[in-house]
């Protein structure tokens, strides 16, 4: 992994993702985020992808989101992908049917599995189960509070944002001033928490246009520095698509729109 040559690496990298050995996952997550070469880090991001650890989801969702190389970005996506279909086997579910994994950075043992509109969660790394309530709505994407693992907010497709205190158990709405009125259906396709305020969220709002083939149009961004309970604009640049993805680090919040990566400080 520390060879000169760039192809030496990326052999080595490719090899570790074969034999999937728990022990490599350190080193693998170290060459996503550190390694010169583009064409090493994609790999490395399909390695991390087969120890079937959701903890791994993490520094995916990193490089999904920040790594330069837009190959590596895309890379990063599909390698969540097919980790999310992994923990969807490992918790008995259809894998057609996933939508999100999130994974507590305090507490890496916990996993919430997003899968239509119900959510199920394991506190041993996926070796057992248990089914949490289900929403009214088909969920888009999931996050855990930064310091409270109980704490998961989970976005929907048509019915905005909902909180959890209960690992799941009971689900509460927090979408005044998302903009969602009765027979406005808004999506909140992508969440970003602040790992130094666990009050403060950022939320990508957006709606489905069209039928067989909906695209997600996009409302802007609004944040909330109480816990979801009010909202206002976040100021974010504009986007032509759907946010899909969002990240907030070092005081400047990320989106992904499309193939783009838009950024602003916040």
């Amino acid at each position: 992994l520390h060879a000169s040559n760039p192809v030496l690496r990326r052999n080595a990298v490719e090899v570790l993702g074969y034999i999937a050995a728990p022990i490599t996952g350190s080193a693998l997550q170290d060459v996503l985020v550190h390694d010169s070469d583009a064409r090493v880090r994609a790999e490395a991001a399909w390695s991390l992808s087969q120890l079937n650890n959701a903890a791994v989801s993490i520094p995916l969702e990193r490089a999904a989101v920040l790594d330069p190389d837009a190959s590596v970005r895309q890379n990063a996506r599909d390698a969540i992908q097919g980790l999310n279909w992994s923990i969807a086997a490992m918790a008995g579910q259809d894998e057609r049917s996933v939508r999100a994994v999130a994974v507590p950075t305090s507490q890496p043992d916990v996993v919430y599995l997003a899968v239509s509109s119900q959510v199920v969660v394991s506190v041993d790394s996926g070796r057992t189960w248990s089914a949490a309530s289900g929403l009214p709505s088909s969920i888009l994407t999931l996050a855990v509070s930064p310091s409270n693992p109980n704490r998961v907010y989970a976005g929907t497709e048509s019915l905005g944002l909902y909180r959890s205190d209960d690992r799941g158990i009971t689900w509460t709405p927090v979408s005044t001033g998302l903009g969602k009125t009765p027979g406005s259906p808004v999506s909140a396709s992508a969440i970003a928490l602040d790992p130094n305020d666990p009050l403060h969220i950022y939320v990508a709002r957006g709606t489905f246009i069209g039928t067989s083939e909906a695209q997600l149009f996009p409302l802007g961004v609004v944040e909330s520095l109480d816990g979801g309970q009010t909202w206002r604009d976040a100021n974010f640049p504009a986007t032509s698509q759907g946010i899909t993805r969002l990240l907030y680090e070092g005081g400047t919040l990320y989106a992904v729109a499309g193939d783009h990566v838009v950024s602003a400080t916040q």
